[in-house]
């Protein structure tokens, strides 16, 4: 018998593990026997996935109609957008409207900011003019740690796993569980290459949660870290998904992220940063 595991990374994973269950159970026979097949599917269970099996009930976890429709739901199939173009906020809004600062990850969406993040206009002064902008050669590769002040303060790195939404939430390992990035160093913002991701996507993403952001000071709209195809057409799914883009990253000589987001005609704004890029080779 073939050794099937699912740990839920994302609704592709689920599709594949319904599949693999339904040819075991036919080749032994039991595919028509749903209580088999429920309890077959719960000991290849592990990680997220094992944690929300606990949380069923015992109709559902003995009738293999009902958990199959169960773990669907959980974890849906993953939406396709468009592309980022055509997604972007309205032209009209000046560059000198500044975006807010993209929420640091966390296990549930976090509460609005008591006062509103200092931003730094970017793409017009002469000194911005002048940097030169081009890719370095040597790529860097890297660990994100995130330290956000604050009434949801929180330090560690982002996890290679995401939560059960999508999102690439902190953890305090920065060993096993931490992601691992590559980027080449640029004056310009720049993709984030995932390096050891358990989702089959290749980019880390910024994506705002909802479609109607607001860009001024003091707003509560925020972004959602999540992983991303790199063509901004495919992601981890996420609930009230708005806007993403892959190449939103500004990496400062110091490691220092910055989410930087660009209106249709190329200005726009950067955010304080909450994070930095942990040289691997430094650990």
């Amino acid at each position: 018998m073939d050794d099937i595991s699912f740990s839920g990374t994302d609704g592709l994973e689920a599709e594949k593990f319904i599949r693999a269950v339904r040819k075991v159970a036919f080749s032994q026979g039991k595919i028509e026997d749903p209580r088999w097949m429920a309890q077959f599917a719960s000991i290849c269970l592990e990680g997220n996935a094992l944690r929300w099996h606990t949380t069923l009930d015992n109709e559902t976890k003995n009738d293999w109609a009902l958990f199959e429709s169960a773990l669907l739901k959980q974890y849906p199939e993953e939406p396709r957008y468009e592309r980022a173009s055509s997604r972007e906020p309205p032209s009209a809004i000046s560059d000198s409207i500044p975006t807010p600062a993209a929420a640091p990850p966390s296990s549930s969406s976090p509460p609005a900011p008591s006062a509103p993040p200092k931003v730094v206009s970017f793409g017009s002064s002469a000194t911005d003019r002048a940097i030169p902008r081009t890719l370095s050669a040597n790529p860097v590769k890297g660990l994100i740690r995130v330290e956000s002040g604050g009434p949801s303060s929180a330090q560690g790195y982002l996890s290679r796993m995401p939560d059960r939404v999508g999102r690439h939430i902190i953890t305090k390992s920065k060993d096993s569980m931490a992601l691992q990035v590559q980027y080449h160093p640029s004056f310009l913002p720049i993709n984030l290459k995932l390096l050891n991701s358990t989702t089959r996507f290749s980019h880390l993403t910024g994506m705002w949660y909802g479609n109607n952001i607001v860009l001024r000071p003091g707003s509560t709209n925020y972004m959602n870290i999540v992983a991303g195809d790199g063509n901004d057409t495919s992601f981890t799914q996420v609930g009230g998904q708005g806007p993403s883009n892959t190449a939103v990253w500004l990496v400062e000589a110091t490691g220092q992220i910055k989410a930087v987001w660009r209106n249709e005609a190329g200005s726009g704004s950067e955010t304080d940063p909450c994070c930095e890029i942990r040289d691997l080779s430094s650990r």
